[in-house]
């Protein structure tokens, strides 16, 4: 269990980032690729370094105990911030700040929503806070066999 006097959330600057940036995408690939996202590590690292993505961190101690991506995307609804994976241990005792954490970047963005894709088990979690399902994600595999 996490030490409350100890736990805090943060960005690095790109830069920083950047410099820990396989880290991070070998801890998140498993969230990016189940979510459908599409990066190689080096794109991952350039978008780090540009600052296209914002990566906040859950700290325990010394210990990174999660990292979430995320970025500001132009909808028609206007400006939204998205999530596009996040990965650690110990999501029930962070979980509520660091959505705190992601609706004050959003504001500061001038955002009209949070919005992030997720495993059924988010859904349950996320809905005190204020989240609900709006849409789902489909997909089906295509099948490179010969048909006749």
């Amino acid at each position: 269990m996490m030490n409350p006097a100890s736990f805090r959330i943060d960005s690095p600057t790109p830069h920083q980032a950047a410099a820990d940036a396989q880290g991070y995408f070998d801890l998140l690939f498993p969230a990016l690729e189940t979510g459908g996202q599409i990066y190689t590590p080096v794109e991952f690292r350039d978008d780090v370094e540009s600052g296209e993505l914002l990566v906040l961190r859950v700290w325990d101690g010394e210990d990174v105990k999660s990292v979430t991506i995320c970025r500001v995307q132009q909808t028609f609804r206007g400006p939204e911030l998205y999530a596009l994976a996040c990965a650690g241990e110990g999501a029930k005792e962070w979980i509520h700040p660091l959505m705190e954490t992601l609706y004050q970047v959003a504001t500061e963005a001038k955002c009209v929503a949070v919005v992030l894709d997720g495993r059924r088990g988010w859904q349950k979690m996320l809905k005190d806070e204020g989240y609900s399902v709006f849409q789902a994600r489909m997909r089906k595999e295509v099948s490179h066999g010969l048909r006749v």
